[in-house]
């Protein structure tokens, strides 16, 4: 791993020293308010504590996921950590400098690679054209993070690359993700690779508009299966049930629009994982909506899962689905113009997301307006800086 330093692009003063003291069991509780908490500190400068981490989970403290978005954000700036071991409920982070250069991050489970990416995809962001001191220096940012890559609770790489970094490249950010490998449970395996690009950092952003669904114009299932002879043969008649439910629920809405199906294969997973999502694209946006193979007899039926999330976007006119909107709240926030978009009601996850925001940019305004319809309005307001 290589590395080039550089001088930070702060929001506060770097003499700035008094840590901000988190509650790592407040509201949803879980690894979100950890990632957030790094990538702001790293962003801003500002030190943190964080106690009583992942409290109250099954297993608390940190995990090998957690661990490794703790050491990928303090390798990226330079930070000096106290804490850092798996299981341990509290962690001090006191930030340095973001550096530019190549860094390769392995779980050593299936543990999320997107939620890692969640962590490192700001910081590398936040290194700006004006942070490089020689211009002769190569001041891309690449991360290479090995996990999972489509498990469960957690974004699959489809929903960063087709959804989320287009939104941000919408915005400004000059980011690419490529999966080079798929990775399910219980091995992991799999292998992204993250780049970004100096541009005029986050002050150059445009404002976020997305207030309107849209027509619909196009409706995918993809099978996404292990080995290569073809995938299981649940997945593909948990797709074709998919596929038949999508058309018979959009027909009753009115919507009369192909619904297609597609498998790709992966050889270096084994046979009988699988993973099965619905992209549906609009006038306005992208919305992906996954599942995981599950276990015959289930206690909620997967199928109409899937169909529900995607016909609540329909019915209320959202183009922004639940997890886009979490997601979106940090990098709004960091932007120089905000934004405003119309989602599903909010989770406890995002009001919590929301809350570590306001404790590192407390000049930053995040409304959650609540609209007859079934959706909400979310509206994050910024000052100039």
């Amino acid at each position: 791993m290589t590395t080039t330093s550089s001088m930070q692009t702060s929001f506060v003063s770097p003499s700035f020293a008094s840590p901000v003291v988190i509650d790592g069991s407040q509201g949803e509780g879980g690894g979100q308010i950890l990632r957030s908490a790094l990538a702001l500190s790293a962003i801003t400068g500002r030190p943190f504590v964080l106690e009583k981490i992942r409290a109250g989970r099954r297993k608390p403290g940190l995990m090998r996921q957690h661990l490794t978005c703790v050491r990928a954000a303090a390798t990226m700036c330079g930070a000096d950590v106290v804490g850092d071991e798996l299981r341990s409920s509290a962690l001090r982070f006191t930030p340095g400098a973001i550096k530019s250069g190549r860094f390769h991050f392995a779980i050593g489970t299936a543990g999320s690679t997107s939620l890692v990416c969640q962590t490192v995809l700001p910081i590398a962001l936040a290194y700006s054209r004006s942070d490089v001191a020689d211009r002769a220096v190569d001041a891309l940012v690449e991360v290479e993070i090995e996990g999972g890559t489509h498990v469960s609770f957690a974004p699959v790489t489809d929903f960063l690359t087709a959804v989320f970094l287009p939104v941000l490249r919408g915005l400004g950010a000059d980011a690419t993700l490529v999966r080079s490998r798929a990775g399910f449970n219980p091995a992991g395996g799999g292998k992204i690779v993250l780049k970004a690009r100096p541009g005029a950092g986050f002050t150059a952003w445009k404002p976020l508009r997305l207030e309107a669904l849209g027509d619909v114009v196009a409706l995918e299932v993809v099978v996404l299966a292990g080995g290569t002879d073809g995938g299981p043969p649940e997945a593909s008649s948990t797709a074709q049930k998919l596929q038949r439910a999508l058309l018979v629920a959009l027909g009753e809405h009115g919507v009369r629009v192909p619904v297609s199906l597609r498998e790709e294969h992966s050889p270096n997973s084994p046979p009988g994982a699988w993973c099965l999502w619905v992209a549906m694209t609009t006038t306005t946006s992208t919305s992906l909506v996954s599942m995981i193979g599950e276990r015959r007899g289930a206690a909620v039926d997967p199928v109409r899962r899937v169909v529900g999330e995607v016909m609540a976007l329909v019915t209320t006119g959202s183009p922004v689905c639940a997890h886009l909107s979490d997601q979106l709240l940090l990098p709004l926030a960091l932007g120089a113009g905000g934004g405003r978009f119309r989602t599903l009601p909010p989770t406890e996850h995002s009001r919590t997301n929301a809350d570590i925001i306001r404790r590192f940019l407390p000049e930053v305004d995040i409304d959650f307006s609540e609209v007859e319809d079934g959706s909400c309005m979310v509206t994050v307001s910024v000052p100039k800086r």
